[in-house]
């Protein structure tokens, strides 16, 4: 049996760098995130609030109890994307 982190889960700089990279690509791709920052439903600044969103989102996996990155996912590095 694995034996499953006490506290948050200290990331290499190459992990952490992957994980915001696969967020950064996957999270705008997201129907909903692209019609509300495409037509502004967060108001002039949707474009920021997405951006934080997605901060927000490597933020919360950063600091999550138990987090491991799946078999395989450093092996590959897609490109990045913006908003």
């Amino acid at each position: 049996m694995e034996s499953k982190p006490s506290g948050p889960v200290v990331l290499t700089a190459e992990e952490e760098a992957f994980l915001k990279e696969g967020i950064h690509l996957e999270l705008p791709q997201w129907t909903a995130m692209k019609a509300a920052v495409d037509n502004g439903w967060g108001g002039r600044d949707s474009h920021e609030k997405a951006n934080r969103t997605l901060s927000n989102v490597v933020d919360y996996f950063i600091h999550l109890k138990g987090f491991t990155f799946p078999s395989g996912f450093l092996n590959s590095r897609p490109k990045m994307l913006a908003f």
